[in-house]
């Protein structure tokens, strides 16, 4: 967003197939990846916020519900 909390002309003409080739990816990547590394937890919130500027809640959701089980699983492994 910018300064006055507009949705750059860039993410708001973001279209439907490059979403969806971004999430296809980020699909890949974590059945790969050590869930917890950081680039991949800073990517998470990332795209929550993406999809949050975009006025899209339930993706934005997704990307948090994921994060949260994984802090859980990590808070878990702690006790």
């Amino acid at each position: 967003m910018d300064k006055d909390g507009e949705i750059s002309r860039n993410r708001r003409d973001l279209t439907p197939a490059l979403q969806a080739h971004g999430r296809a990816g980020y699909e890949t990547l974590v059945k790969r990846m050590d869930l917890k590394a950081t680039w991949l937890v800073n990517l998470r919130k990332g795209l929550a916020e993406e999809y949050d500027a975009l006025k899209q809640q339930e993706k934005a959701a997704k990307f948090r519900v994921e994060a949260d089980a994984l802090d859980s699983r990590a808070d878990s492994a702690k006790k």
